[in-house]
Order: structure tokens, then C-alpha cells, then sequence
């Protein structure tokens, strides 16, 4: 649980785009979304740049299963607080709130605040409410608009205790207009992955979000990086 709660929602903390209908090829009668298609992501780069007030989006029923077969439930949700003064810096701030529950565990939750300087929206740091924080060494400016088929990296990020952080995404097609943007992010210790994670965030033909899908997976740290434990959690917005 501990090793779960510790990576989740990693990407959060310096992803500013996001990816349809989730309907995952089911129904026959939908047409992919073809490459090239121009897809709006003003709507959530704003709310992962805070520059909204309030709830900007919610996933209140997450479902899915770890390595050994156990349930797990939770809740994910993204909060704008608009503009304010951090370390004495001009930023808008986003907060994330992640609560995860195993079977006939306990819930916990785990908040992430991200700082993103007024002048020109890059990330300024990102706390976690154990009170780690992650500093980018390098980033690239999340696009307000890509098209099916795009990709890039968006972020590399010290933590406070000496672990790495890479941040890539990708805008893939889903169905009707629909898109997925997966952003995938791998923390190291040294040059030794210990733990990734892989965020699907689907997007309707307007750009709004409608479902979410977390994988999470941490690793030892002995030759071969053997597999500890790993969680797939989704679920669709409100």
C-alpha cells in the first residue's frame, strides 16, 4: 500500500495536457479518430496549471486490481486555487487528491500541490504532503493544442531525496473524435528505475475529459529490477 501511495499520481505533478469516449474498440460501429487530427487541450492544461478556481475535474469511482489479484477502490480529483504568492514567486497553483483503498484496508490519501509561474506557466515546484518535493531540472512548454499521433517529453525533475523523474507523453487515437494522451513518467534512484507510472487520460471531440486509467508499477533494486508490486485503477469522470 505504502509503495503504491508513493508513486501514484507522480505524473500529475508535471503533466499540463491530457487524451476520448474510452471506448476502447467494444462497439464496432465507431470509427478511430485519425492521425493528424487537431485536439484541443485548453481545458486540461488549464485545470492542471490552476489558472481556474475550484473543482476542475473529478473521478470519484476508481476501480481496478494489483499483481496479486486484490481490489482496490478510490477517488481522484484536480483543484484549481487560480493565482497566489509561493517562496515569493507570481504562480497559479494546482492541487491534486488521490485516496486509494485496498480490500478490507484502510483508505489513504495522498495530496500533491504544483506551482506554476504566472509569467509563462512553467512548473516552479511541485510539494507532496509528506513534504518531498520535485524541482524540474529541464521542461518543455505543454502544447495548447496537438494533433493524433504527436508525442514529446515534458519534464525532468529532481526530488528532494535524490530521486529522478522523467516525464513523456503521447496523443493517441480512440474512437469518434475521441483521443487518448498517455503520460508516462519513470523515477529513478541512481541510473536504477525503481518505480513508473502510466496515466491514459481520454478526451472527448471538445477536448473534455471522460475517463482516466492509472498503472503503477514499483521495482527492486538488485540486477534485473525485479517486479515488487503493481496497480491498474480507472474509472470515468463526473
Amino acid at each position: 500500500m505504502k509503495q503504491i501511495i508513493a508513486v501514484l499520481v507522480m505524473v500529475t505533478g508535471l503533466t499540463a495536457c491530457g487524451g476520448g469516449s474510452g471506448s476502447g474498440g467494444l462497439n464496432t460501429a465507431s470509427v478511430t479518430t485519425p492521425v493528424g487530427t487537431t485536439v484541443d487541450l485548453t481545458k486540461i492544461n488549464g485545470a492542471f496549471l490552476g489558472t481556474s478556481s475550484g473543482v476542475q475535474f473529478n473521478f470519484p469511482s476508481l476501480s481496478g486490481y494489483d499483481a496479486s489479484g486484490a481490489h482496490w477502490t478510490g477517488a481522484m480529483s484536480f483543484t484549481g486555487d487560480g493565482s497566489t504568492t509561493f517562496e515569493g514567486q507570481s504562480v497559479t497553483k494546482s492541487v491534486s487528491t488521490v485516496t486509494l483503498q485496498a480490500a478490507n484496508g484502510s483508505p489513504a490519501t495522498t495530496t500533491i500541490t504544483s506551482y506554476y509561474l504566472a509569467l509563462d506557466g512553467s512548473l516552479y515546484k511541485t510539494v507532496y504532503d509528506n513534504g518531498a518535493t520535485y524541482t524540474p531540472a529541464s521542461q518543455v512548454a505543454a502544447p495548447t493544442s496537438a494533433k493524433v499521433g504527436d508525442s514529446g517529453d515534458l519534464a525532468a525533475a529532481t526530488r528532494s531525496d535524490g530521486t529522478t523523474k522523467t516525464v513523456h507523453w503521447a496523443l493517441n487515437p480512440d474512437f469518434d473524435g475521441a483521443v487518448q494522451l498517455v503520460v508516462t513518467a519513470v523515477i529513478k534512484t541512481g541510473a536504477v528505475i525503481t518505480s513508473n507510472e502510466v496515466d491514459t487520460i481520454y478526451l472527448n471531440s471538445s477536448g473534455t475529459p471522460t475517463r482516466i486509467a492509472v498503472s503503477i508499477a514499483t521495482y527492486g533494486t538488485t540486477s534485473g529490477h525485479p517486479l515488487l508490486t503493481s496497480l491498474t485503477i480507472y474509472g470515468n469522470a463526473q
